[in-house]
């Protein structure tokens, strides 16, 4: 059973995106490898998501409404009662269960304790309680669906066996992906040069170490996504294993649902770097989480906010300033327009929605150029492949120009202040020379649709931000396998 939850703003857009829904995905082939791919591409419009699983025997709607209840006290403990707003509304999904006597599937009935409890999480309101039956159709619902259904799909590929006991026979033969990382050197000392390749950084199973492998034409992969584990922490000198980890489990603690980077032991409780990537808790002064250190060497920090292109859309978006040539890399931009500097984090969010909806208003400005949409998230990682694939080196300076004079118009009220967008300083850089293309006589087999999410193996003969293209013709995501320990080996002879 899994959980979900958004913000308005999010959900908004994520309705007007054209995303996987779980009847289509569960059509595929390979389920758990559609299903994962489909719930990454969704996931960055949520604020929370949570797996939980039912063990053991019983009634199955009691053991279903505790289910619920559970999953509902880990959602609301995130951001959602920290920040002013109301829950809109709970959809549950009404359980069908099996009549011996009549011999058909009927639908279970809520019991009054559970809807007493439910009450508590919408201010007493009833009807902002939504009960819907297995062929009503709700966004959120169905992505709860595809999280679950992964999930279950997951428990399936190991054979009933837990995947920590399957890991720990043969050490060896897995590996966990941390992160892929990019050279940033300052916005201020950065043209449009060759920053180097992009390094994955894994935890080799057999013996914990973490190395920086590069990612380079000529690199050998193996790879078979298992489960995600806890990526541990990182102190100012190194990388850190999972406080649950040992000599038999390396990786430590095992993510169920995949529901985040790091497990409660060790992100302390909080997971700071939320903020980073969701609406913030607060300005960084009044440290609502709570971490003194991270808020004043974070959130009090200097932002900067980008404009880029992917397809027929803008995608606008922050980042911390000494990061962002790195955190544009990582998106494989083509190029992008940069403002910077922006005083804290909450400045830089409300700015981030601000000029979203100020270039949605001047939308026909854009229309020229082939633009039509503006969001605050990338599109799903398909979108962004056929972009690249189809207009690698495509000249988005005009474009960049455009808004550069659009915003550099902007007088906008936030709050009780005026903000003038022809202060901050400008910059337009382009990021194509960091990227290796793929032969163009493979570009047609790469274009065919195939899970990016999915057990491959080749010799890299390209990349673009996350994306390695193989000479089998397969293209890997390596940022959705963040976390996942995997069988196989990256370089050397590959396993049979």
């Amino acid at each position: 059973m899994a959980g979900v939850v958004a913000f308005e703003d999010q959900l908004k857009e994520l309705q007007q995106r054209d995303l996987p829904r779980k009847h289509n995905l569960m059509k595929r082939v390979n389920r758990f490898y559609a299903l994962q791919e489909g719930f990454n591409d969704v996931s960055q419009h949520l604020e929370n998501h949570e797996v939980s699983i039912i063990t053991g025997t019983g009634e199955i709607q009691r053991l279903v409404e505790e289910a619920y209840i559970k999953l509902l006290r880990i959602l609301t403990k995130s951001q959602l009662y920290l920040i002013i707003g109301k829950t809109e509304a709970i959809v549950f999904r009404i359980i069908e269960t099996y009549n011996k006597k009549t011999k058909r599937m009927e639908e279970a009935t809520f019991s009054e304790r559970f809807i007493a409890d439910a009450l508590t999480f919408v201010e007493y309101d009833r009807n902002r309680l939504v009960f819907a039956h297995d062929g009503d159709y709700d966004r959120l619902l169905d992505i709860a669906k595809i999280l679950a259904s992964a999930e279950y799909e997951r428990t399936k590929l190991s054979k009933g066996t837990h995947v920590v006991t399957q890991v720990s026979k043969d050490l060896s033969n897995y590996l966990q992906i941390l992160k892929v990382t990019w050279n940033c050197p300052p916005i201020d000392e950065y043209s449009d040069f060759d920053v180097g390749p992009p390094a994955l950084v894994i935890r080799k199973g057999a013996t914990s170490e973490v190395e920086y492998v590069y990612i380079r034409p000529g690199l050998r992969m193996n790879l078979a996504p298992l489960a995600k584990f806890c990526r541990g922490g990182q102190d100012e000198r190194q990388i850190v294993a999972c406080k649950q980890s040992a000599k038999s489990n390396p990786f430590g603690q095992f993510m169920i649902g995949s529901a985040g980077e790091q497990c409660a032991h060790c992100r302390g409780g909080f997971e700071c770097v939320r903020c980073l990537s969701r609406t913030p808790l607060c300005d960084g002064y009044h440290v609502q989480c709570g971490n003194v250190e991270f808020a004043g060497n974070i959130c009090c920090g200097l932002f900067a906010l980008y404009v880029t292109r992917f397809g027929r859309e803008l995608k606008v978006g922050t980042s911390m300033l000494p990061n962002i040539v790195g955190r544009l890399l990582e998106q494989g931009v083509n190029s992008a327009l940069i403002l910077q500097p922006i005083e804290g984090i909450m400045n830089a969010h409300i700015l981030e929605m601000e000029v979203k909806d100020y270039l949605f208003q001047h939308l026909e400005v854009f229309s020229p150029y082939g633009i039509d949409r503006v969001h605050t998230r990338a599109p799903p990682a398909d979108d962004k492949l056929k972009d690249f694939l189809s207009y690698w080196a495509r000249d988005d300076l005009p474009l960049l120009q455009r808004t550069r004079k659009t915003l550099s118009q902007a007088v906008l009220q936030i709050e009780d202040r005026i903000v003038r967008l022809d202060e901050p300083e400008y910059a337009i850089r382009s990021f194509l020379p960091n990227y290796r293309k793929p032969p163009d006589s493979q570009l047609s087999e790469y274009r065919k649709a195939k899970p990016l999410f999915n057990a491959a193996s080749g010799v890299i003969v390209g990349y673009r931000g996350s994306f390695a293209f193989l000479n089998t013709g397969n293209v890997i995501d390596l940022k959705a396998l963040s976390g996942y320990v995997v069988r196989g080996r990256i370089g050397g002879k590959p396993n049979a």
